[in-house]
């Protein structure tokens, strides 16, 4: 008798619990992600930044890469060297003194002396 009136007495508790009242309609349940998902992670005192997010396909980012910084080409004037033979020396052209010219602003082509740097174009 007594297994008879537990038994009663748990199924009349199984019964209650599981008739709660349904609402109408369909239920959506509304999850919320946390703002960081790894703070609930990370140590308390833990001050770093959450890694940044991936991307869900690569972007190909095209840079140029810049001229390596080159100091320019000098040459030192030896006895003889007029602006024409040293354009002739380096670029196997006459053509190429105005360029010298050009890359030694102050300099008096035509009055250069022996010891006395000047700068050379770039090829």
């Amino acid at each position: 008798m007594r297994y008879a009136v537990a038994l009663m007495l748990l199924l009349s508790v199984m019964v209650m619990v599981g008739c709660k009242p349904q609402a109408k309609g369909p239920q959506t349940t509304s999850v919320e992600p946390p703002a960081h998902p790894m703070e609930s992670l990370a140590p308390a005192s833990d001050t770093t930044p959450p890694p940044p997010a991936m991307a869900a396909s690569p972007q190909v980012v095209e840079t140029s890469t810049p001229k390596p910084l080159v100091p320019p080409r000098t040459y030192t004037v030896e006895k003889g060297d007029t602006i024409y033979k040293i354009a002739r020396k380096f670029f196997n052209t006459d053509a190429r003194a105005k360029d010298i010219i050009a890359a030694n602003p102050g300099i008096d082509a035509n009055h250069i002396k022996v010891g006395q740097v000047i700068n050379l174009p770039e090829k």
